[in-house]
């Protein structure tokens, strides 16, 4: 499945005292990309959430690797892991963007820049009345087919 990147700029809201990001914003990042991912199945029907259904997160698992310090250009990326009817399980990384004058041996990842934080994200689609689970629109899942 392919991968989706979305760009992040390092602010001082989110550093601590000594400039580097507080662990919290890391989330705060995948979930910005988790979002503008689902903007794109977006054709007419809102998948962040609708009057009838929205997805919440349902577990997370995360390793923060290396510090994102103030100013950095991060990029947040999406993966689909798997799926099904009412649930999507995601691998979720930030990456410092790479310098356009450092060299890359050409793999994805060094493609993308120096790995701070690695995740794995599973989000659950709900009714939004009741809070249990839903099937997702039938329009996402056949767009997650095509990943």
């Amino acid at each position: 499945m392919s991968r989706f990147e979305w760009p992040v700029r390092v602010y001082i809201e989110d550093t601590d005292a000594g400039g580097i990001v507080y662990y919290v914003n890391y989330l705060k990042y995948m979930e910005r990309a988790r979002t503008e991912f689902f903007r794109k199945f977006d054709s007419g029907g809102n998948y962040i959430a609708d009057d009838k259904s929205m997805f919440v997160v349902h577990s997370l698992n995360s390793q923060y690797l290396k510090p994102a310090k103030l100013d950095d250009t991060l990029i947040a990326t999406v993966k689909v892991i798997k799926y099904g009817k009412a649930n999507i399980s995601m691998e979720q990384n930030i990456y410092r963007q790479r310098d356009v004058d450092e060299q890359s041996t050409g793999s994805e990842i060094e493609a993308v820049g120096e790995l701070l934080c690695r995740g794995e994200v599973k989000i659950a689609c709900v009714d939004r009345r009741m809070i249990k689970p839903r099937r997702m629109p039938l329009e996402l899942l056949a767009g997650l087919k095509d990943l």
